[in-house]
């Protein structure tokens, strides 16, 4: 058990109070009264504060609630004052590092978008097809056929085109559709991001879909 002593100013809850003060107090909920996992011990300046909230009924026992008990996020200060609060341990945060890298077993990579390189016959007089038609037929010479395309992507495909010589890396999901054209062979540049969400965490990683590796997390 922990006993501190802090000042407290009108309007604020001990939740606030105690975290400024650099205390961790634990509020699953979002201090919102619901989890009840903030409780606090008020062993003195119980008057400067407001009456238990139907949260605090519903949470704590009457014997908790005249030994001093209350919930940190709905005890609020009607005048400021100074109190003298004792902390059970499971009130408070306990420091965990996040871990954001481990070992990374050898995977046969499988993504879901790959990228794929092609040259696409340019127009001449006689050869007047469209510019989806060209690349369509470039890249059934690489077994794709019959693939979707959106429209954005289908406004950008002349322009990219030409600025890429008719040299272009093709992007396709699932190899069903067409999701993006670049200018260039842009193959070894493809890239996912994975998020990891824990109970009071949350990790990204960067991945090389590439390589099979994780590029950057955070």
């Amino acid at each position: 058990m922990r006993r501190v002593r802090v000042n407290v100013s009108e309007g604020e809850n001990l939740l606030e109070t105690l975290r400024t003060a650099g205390y961790g107090i634990v509020s699953m909920c979002g201090g919102r009264g619901l989890c009840g996992k903030c409780r606090v011990i008020v062993r003195s300046g119980m008057s400067s504060l407001t009456a238990p909230s139907e949260a605090e009924n519903a949470s704590l026992t009457e014997e908790e609630l005249n030994s001093g008990y209350r919930l940190a996020c709905q005890a609020r200060s009607i005048k400021p004052s100074t109190l003298e609060v004792d902390i059970p341990p499971e009130s408070l945060e306990v420091k965990m590092k996040l871990l954001a890298s481990g070992l990374t077993p050898t995977l046969s990579l499988k993504p879901t978008v790959r990228k794929i390189f092609v040259e696409v016959k340019p127009p001449t007089i006689r050869d007047v097809e469209s510019d989806l038609r060209r690349l369509e037929r470039a890249l059934e010479s690489k077994r794709f056929r019959r693939l979707r395309i959106g429209y954005e992507t289908l406004k950008a495909l002349p322009e990219v085109l030409r600025g890429g010589g008719w040299r272009v890396t093709v992007s396709i999901f699932k190899g069903r559709e067409i999701v993006g054209v670049e200018a260039g062979d842009r193959t070894g540049e493809c890239y996912g991001f994975a998020v990891d969400i824990g109970t009071t965490k949350i990790a990204g990683y960067l991945v090389d879909l590439v390589r099979g590796e994780v590029a950057e997390s955070v």
